[in-house]
């Protein structure tokens, strides 16, 4: 199971079909190597959309900019070559997850005033005076 994190680096090509919504994802993941230089993993990921509720989750979830967590069985490698560099591409092989998805700007979440929380009565749990069992098992590990 691989769970990447990552920054919608663009739109998402969307596309209408008999089946649903397909949505093609692309993820950028970086970090530094160890001298320093900013190194990128990229990946791409196929959602497809069967009813209105997913169709507006995705919707809502896959805008550029956001970071979004998704989960895979598998992912294979595609390569490209552009301008004599090789670009490689990790793409989920199966049926990716959204695990998680990044809110927008304006919707954080409202601040609600604080309740004071009635505390029920606690009963105390039932002491136990009898003194610990003393195992000598030979388990020899």
């Amino acid at each position: 199971m691989h769970v990447i994190t990552g920054e919608i680096r663009k739109e998402p090509f969307v596309k209408q079909g008999a089946n649903g919504t397909l949505y093609i994802v692309e993820l950028s993941e970086s970090f530094k190597d160890r001298e320093g230089n900013r190194q990128y993993t990229n990946y791409k990921f196929f959602f497809n959309a069967k009813s209105d509720g997913m169709n507006n989750w995705y919707r809502e979830a896959f805008q550029q900019g956001k970071v979004i967590s998704v989960s895979c069985d598998q992912l294979r490698i595609d390569s490209q070559e552009y301008n004599g560099q090789i670009y490689n591409t990790l793409t989920a092989a199966g049926f990716p997850n959204l695990l998680f998805s990044q809110r927008g700007e304006g919707q954080a979440p409202q601040q609600q005033q604080p309740r004071q929380q009635q505390q029920a009565p606690r009963q105390q749990a039932p002491q136990n005076n009898e003194p610990p069992m003393d195992f000598d098992d030979d388990i020899p590990f």
